[in-house]
């Protein structure tokens, strides 16, 4: 249902003199607008801190405060800033009508004006200012059901943690059985079951920690950090994945490479989700080459694969929430777009930055950027 369009706006006339707010006040009046009226520019200001107004018809050549005054103060503050102001004055040179658009003024009319041409900008105005306020009420309306639909979102994904866990111990007690492991295809149903279940909970996982990342509200523990050490805890955690894509991973790491600053845990899972993407995207029988070298006062991290590349329009939205960049048909891999999301927010937290270089059919380097001890 459509909102009904506004036909009263409240205006308040600022001029010196009596007579021109008079004349004024009488016209809009007459198109149903009740109206307020300031003698000065200090008086207007006090007017509009104590009451709000849609529109403000103000003059420029007043005593003491004049009205470009008026309309710098109005603009310097969050509440009053998006008032339309309309200049009404005989300070007509060019100079002036400039200056008052580079104020934020969003009209000027001369004196002496004719009726129909103050009524018609009144009104063009008055619509513009309607249209913006009922696009602001949309889109507050939109943020506050983003909210609730994220808040439920995370109560549901938060609530999935607790069966998954049920459902993969239960998994790997079957695993273990006797009857199980001497069935082949019971043992072969099983260790699917477990994987598809680890993949589900890791899934489960990055969503809560992208809300926490988004939130602000994960706690970090900063600390110095051996480069080699943190690369080689991540890349030990790679061995059945390399193993199991037939892919080699090697480390590029120059001895006595100064420490980085970065939280232990959340570092790890930043390495292990790029490497293992590298991994996965890596030809059969070819190289993961991981590398890292200290550059100014930040120690740079590279991850390159010879893959099949990505192409440079997705270079900057494989970093966004699901999205996915062009896959390996031969892989056919299943993608949240969870993961990268996932590690820009976390390397920004801690102070970082990340990318990626890549040319189809040339593989791709994705590189971290972490401050250095």
């Amino acid at each position: 249902m459509e909102p009904e369009e506004r036909t009263e706006f409240k205006i308040l006339i600022v001029d010196d003199n009596p007579k021109n707010i008079q004349v004024v006040g009488n016209l809009l009046r007459l198109e149903g607008h009740p109206t307020a009226f300031a003698f000065n520019g200090k008086q207007a200001l006090e007017m509009i801190k104590a009451d709000n107004y849609d529109l403000i018809l103000l003059d420029i050549m007043m005593p003491g405060m004049d009205g470009f005054e008026v309309c710098e103060a109005l603009k310097k503050e969050e509440r009053t800033k998006d008032i339309p102001v309309i200049f009404l004055t005989a300070k007509a040179d060019m100079d002036s009508i400039v200056k008052g658009f580079d104020l934020g003024a969003f009209d000027y009319v001369t004196k002496p004006f004719i009726s129909q041409e103050l009524l018609a900008r009144v009104r063009s105005r008055l619509k513009m200012k309607s249209l913006n306020d009922e696009l602001k009420r949309r889109y507050l309306e939109i943020k506050e059901l983003e909210a609730v639909k994220e808040t439920m979102t995370q109560m549901i994904v938060h609530d999935m943690k607790n069966p998954l866990n049920i459902i993969l111990g239960y998994a790997d007690l079957l695993q273990i059985n006797e009857a199980v492991s001497a069935d082949p295809q019971a043992s072969k149903y099983i260790t699917s079951v477990i994987k598809s279940g680890r993949t589900m909970l890791e899934m489960v996982m990055q969503m809560l920690d992208i809300a926490r990342l988004e939130s602000g509200q994960m706690n970090l523990k900063i600390e110095n950090i051996a480069v080699a050490e943190i690369v080689n805890e991540a890349a030990d955690n790679m061995r059945p994945l390399l193993k199991e894509a037939s892919v080699v991973l090697k480390r590029c790491l120059p001895e006595n490479i100064a420490e980085l600053r970065a939280d232990r845990k959340l570092l790890r899972r930043i390495l292990a989700n790029i490497i293992g993407n590298a991994i996965h995207y890596a030809p059969q029988d070819t190289a993961v080459t991981l590398s890292a070298v200290r550059q100014d006062q930040d120690i740079l991290i590279e991850i390159t694969d010879q893959g099949p590349g990505i192409p440079s329009e997705y270079h900057e939205a494989i970093f966004e929430k699901f999205t996915q960049g062009k896959k390996d048909a031969a892989r056919h891999r299943h993608s949240t777009g969870l993961g990268l999301a996932f590690c820009k927010m976390a390397t920004e937290a801690l102070g970082g930055s990340i990318g990626v270089e890549s040319q189809v059919d040339k593989g791709s380097t994705f590189w971290l950027r972490l401050p250095a001890t």
